[in-house]
Order: structure tokens, then C-alpha cells, then sequence
């Protein structure tokens, strides 16, 4: 029986990773790059929603919408086929797994744009330390839960940062803080 469950935390993205392929660094990259693709917000730990259908406004004759927690996106023509890019499997968290590391082996981590923005790197402060009196932004954040962290004001983070109305954050958006 195939598990279908959803939601999965960055350990058991780095775990399906891991059994794909990916050595510990790649995986721990590429379940950082999901929590940003298809993040789970409210939830207590980094999650993942392998459940996930986005970019459906990017819809057209030749592709689908993005599929899964990597958010894999889908071509028509492979549409029943097995393929990587296959609608009626990306939905299946090990396939959808599967496809990343198709994807990856063709491309690096290059078609995910939250690799090249660096939005991924919220995920492993390890191995990408912010600066000083920086927090970077994760999934779920508002400047009311990280001024609270910092016992300031969302009004002081957003003055200190320039932030204006609608005082939109976004992950791996670097926000500065007085530490006092």
C-alpha cells in the first residue's frame, strides 16, 4: 500500500530525499526548497504539503498546473504516462520525490525558483547563518509573531525595515531587529 499522507516535516523530506538518492546535503537543500514550494502554514515544525496544486493560472494547451511538494509542473501530453511530469502520479509524495530527482539530475535545482532566489535558505540557518540582528522569514510569519520573538513591535520591525502598508513579508525576506 502506497502512503499517501500529505503533510510531511523537513526530516521526512530529507529521509525520501535520502532513499531517491540525494546525498545529505542535496536532500537537506531540496526539503528546504519544498518547505518553500508547498509550505504548511500554522504548523508547529516546518512542513511540506505534498498535496499542493498551484501556478494554475499558468494552465495552457501544453502544461498543467504544479503538482506535490516540490511543485512539479505537469504536462499534458504526459498525462497518464508515468512519466515525470505525469498529473495522475505527481500527487504521490514518492513520486513526486521521484520526479525531483529526474528534474535535478537534468538541472541542478536551477527550475525552482525558490533555489535561485535563495528563499530556501530560511530553512538551513546551519548552513546559511543570517546576519547579526537579522531573522529570516518562514513560512507562517507575521511581523506580529517575530516582533514578539524579539520583544519589539510589528510598527518598530516595519519601521526599521522600511516596510509599508500592506507590510508584506516573505520567505527568506531578511528582517532586521534592535537587539537591546
Amino acid at each position: 500500500m502506497t502512503n499517501t499522507r500529505k503533510y510531511r516535516t523537513m526530516p521526512e523530506v530529507v529521509d525520501m530525499l535520502r532513499q531517491a538518492g540525494f546525498g545529505v546535503r542535496q536532500a537537506r537543500i531540496g526539503a528546504a526548497i519544498s518547505m518553500c514550494e508547498a509550505p504548511v502554514f500554522g504548523a508547529e515544525v516546518p512542513t511540506s504539503d505534498f498535496g499542493m496544486i498551484g501556478d494554475l493560472d499558468l494552465v495552457d494547451e501544453t502544461w498543467d498546473a504544479s503538482y506535490g511538494g516540490f511543485q512539479i509542473r505537469a504536462l499534458k501530453e504526459d498525462t497518464g504516462t508515468g512519466s515525470f511530469r505525469d498529473k495522475d502520479e505527481l500527487l504521490k509524495p514518492r513520486f513526486n520525490v521521484w520526479a525531483t530527482r529526474s528534474l535535478y539530475k537534468q538541472s541542478g535545482w536551477r527550475p525552482w525558483a525558490t533555489y535561485t532566489s535563495g528563499m530556501y535558505k530560511a530553512y538551513l540557518p546551519d548552513l546559511f547563518p543570517p546576519p547579526k540582528n537579522t531573522y529570516v522569514v518562514m513560512a507562517g510569519d507575521t511581523l506580529g509573531s517575530i516582533a514578539s520573538d524579539y520583544d519589539t513591535t510589528w510598527q518598530e520591525l516595519a519601521r526599521i525595515n522600511n516596510l509599508h502598508s500592506p507590510y508584506t513579508i516573505f520567505i527568506g525576506q531578511e528582517i532586521l531587529y534592535r537587539d537591546e
